[in-house]
């Protein structure tokens, strides 16, 4: 037994050290591209130039970025990264990290947003919150903006917690029948005032959602980076490709 613990632990320490590695050459690695080639990484503007954007068959109408919590934010690259949203035209993005590091400092990826891209201000709709409805706006006017949003922790596992005792109270009160409750009342209930994300990015190590919105990511597409500092535009094209590619297949 203390040797079969031996040899765990001996792998774990391998494994620990070969990920250390990999993240110090990924590193050294987005360091160079950002020396050798400054204006592609800070100019948003030319991803569409110096990137290959004709394999993006579609574009995702939802792309969630979630930081994770080793990871720390880095605001000018998710400043960088909305600026790629907006010249693409992917329609809503919402940023996460189980702490709300970024939802409690939203202002700071504004400023380094406005600072990267003056011009972008009026492409660009903040919301406080995910859950934010715009009701002032006429139907489909979103398609002309990019939406960016913030999720946290509590708007998904306590989110439905709080549901059920919801629901719970008001069939002990009469006011529900249990037959009442089905999946359309839940999904109704939980509806975002956004689509369902249909990709989202996981940065760091750990290949986890972290606690995202569990019920609305039962068909997103999942894709892991060691981490979003320094990502380049050619890095985020290629998972976007990827996306494109995937083609799901529902079960009848």
């Amino acid at each position: 037994m203390k040797l079969f613990c031996r040899v765990l632990k001996l792998i774990h320490f391998i494994v620990t050290v070969l990920m250390t590695v990999y993240d110090y050459l990924i590193t050294i690695k987005d360091d160079l591209i950002n020396y050798l080639r400054p204006k592609t990484l800070k100019c948003i503007d030319t991803i569409v130039d110096v990137c290959d954007v004709s394999k993006l068959e579609k574009l995702p109408s939802h792309l969630v970025i979630v930081v994770a919590s080793k990871d720390k934010v880095s605001f000018s690259d998710l400043a960088k990264i909305v600026g790629w949203c907006c010249t693409l035209g992917i329609p809503n993005i919402t940023f996460y990290d189980r702490e709300g590091i970024i939802y409690e400092n939203s202002e700071q990826l504004i400023k380094e947003f406005n600072k990267l891209t003056p011009n972008f201000g009026s492409r660009v709709i903040w919301s406080n919150k995910i859950t934010k409805k715009f009701e002032n706006l006429a139907n489909g006017e979103f398609k002309q903006y990019t939406r960016v949003n913030f999720a946290i922790y509590n708007d998904g596992k306590p989110e439905i917690i709080k549901l059920t005792r919801q629901l719970s109270q008001a069939v002990k009160l009469k006011l529900l029948k249990t037959d009442d409750i089905n999946y359309d009342l839940i999904n109704e209930k939980l509806s975002l005032p956004v689509p369902d994300p249909d990709l989202a990015i996981i940065t760091g190590r750990t290949f986890s959602t972290f606690g995202l919105l569990p019920w609305h990511i039962r068909l997103t597409e999942f894709y892991n980076v060691p981490t979003h500092h320094n990502i380049s535009p050619h890095k985020f094209i290629n998972i976007l490709e990827a996306f494109a590619k995937c083609h799901q297949r529902f079960g009848t």
